[in-house]
């Protein structure tokens, strides 16, 4: 997890845009997604704020609010542009900050004071990724796909590295291999499983993903995974 001093850092074209499509309509503005208490997923607007190198905001009593206290998992997308379809998405882990000043320094940004009221708790959201689509105006010819630009926290060794990618052949996967002579079916063990002893984690099923570490297949019979750490060995 990293605050948006770091990612601003780290990558300032793509935090400058972010901001910008987050502040595009004066206001903070985006559509923060929570856990509910049974697992689905709750999603409300909100008006988060950047400021002294910290993407917070003040959250009254509410369904969402309960939400990152229990469970502080979120994800949080700009509101839609007017004449371009560019659009900035965060995901990470929110903690409540129990900070009078910066609390008072949050609120001092609304314009009036019935936006903002005393019973709210101010929350700072740490990111773990961000992605940016940027597309050409709205109408112009083959605009699509957008540019992709995506950024990862900092690992835990503090140097900026992303997650290591593996490519596992095979893989974990529970699905129908079809019979083909000119095909190796030798799979590697998931490292996931290696490092808990365990053959309890699964990569995908049908290429539907059920595993966090899981980035997809590439054809006919490798699976991208970014868990941390070393591959395993054949099976």
């Amino acid at each position: 997890m990293a605050s948006w001093d770091v990612f601003e850092r780290s990558n300032p074209e793509m935090a400058a845009t972010g901001r910008r499509l987050l502040c595009q309509y004066g206001t903070g503005l985006g559509y923060l997604a929570t856990v509910r208490k049974d697992g689905g997923p709750r999603l409300h607007p909100i008006c988060p704020l950047i400021g002294d190198g910290r993407l917070v905001a003040l959250i009254g009593r509410s369904p969402k609010r309960d939400d990152l206290l229990r469970d502080g998992r979120f994800a949080l997308h700009t509101f839609p542009c007017q004449d371009v379809d560019d659009e900035f998405y965060l995901t990470g882990r929110a903690r409540r900050r129990d900070d009078a000043a910066l609390s008072a320094a949050v609120r001092a940004t609304f314009a009036t004071p019935d936006e903002a009221t005393m019973d709210e708790l101010l929350f700072e959201f740490d990111i773990e990724h961000a992605m940016l689509a940027t597309y050409k105006p709205r109408g112009t010819p083959n605009n699509f796909p957008p540019r992709y630009t995506k950024w990862h926290a900092p690992t835990a060794s503090g140097h900026g590295e992303p997650s290591p990618r593996h490519e596992l052949v095979g893989g974990n996967m529970d699905i129908d291999l079809i019979p083909n002579p000119n095909l190796n079916w030798t799979r590697e063990l998931c490292p996931w499983n290696v490092a808990e002893g365990t053959n309890a984690h699964k990569c995908a099923v049908k290429d539907v993903s059920i595993c966090r570490h899981f980035r997809g297949i590439r054809p006919p019979d490798t699976v991208v995974c970014m868990y941390p750490g070393t591959t395993g060995g054949e099976q």
